[in-house]
């Protein structure tokens, strides 16, 4: 007796199954772009996903590579807990005209940050002055952390120096104050 059993697969008939998982992190507010906040869990059981963005809160916050489903700061300064402290949306994650969604939700932690408040300084003094001469201080003040003081440009180049520690202002150059 010959028995003979023939099978067949015909994937084109089989039918495709996506499985994702909802994504979730908590990071620290004021992130960098393109700092990559993780992946998408996302399976198929033949072809290849791809993943887009439906929707999200704030809109542009993040994007997500289309062939990974990294995804990764797109706009920083949406990132602000006073602001935005959770971000939400939904990737669609697709294998030809099948597809199915993963929520998303990047809940932020406030971070202290620092704040600084500067007064702008002016100084009226006769020509000619001596050098190493003090022209007053800058008035600054911050909430948290030590302050150093430096000059960011001046014309004309050299005329004044600041002291970093306690942004005192001298003439550096009294040739340069004639």
């Amino acid at each position: 007796m010959l028995l003979g059993i023939f099978l067949s697969c015909d994937t084109e008939t089989m039918d495709i199954i996506i499985s994702v998982s909802d994504f979730l992190i908590t990071i620290d507010e004021n992130p960098n772009a393109g700092l990559s906040l993780g992946t998408v869990n996302a399976t198929t059981n033949q072809g290849t996903l791809t993943y887009s963005i439906l929707e999200q809160t704030p809109n542009n916050a993040v994007a997500v590579n289309s062939a990974t489903g990294e995804i990764t700061v797109l706009n920083e300064d949406l990132f602000d807990f006073e602001t935005n402290p959770t971000i939400i949306g939904v990737i669609k994650v697709e294998n030809g005209n099948v597809f199915n969604t993963a929520n998303f939700t990047i809940n932020l932690n406030d971070i202290n940050e620092t704040i600084i408040s500067v007064s702008s300084f002016l100084a009226t003094i006769d020509e000619n002055p001596s050098a190493g001469l003090s022209l007053g201080t800058v008035n600054a003040t911050k909430n948290q952390g030590t302050l150093t003081y430096s000059i960011k440009e001046q014309t004309p180049n050299n005329a004044v120096a600041v002291n970093s520690a306690t942004g005192e202002i001298t003439v550096l150059n009294e040739d340069l104050f004639d």
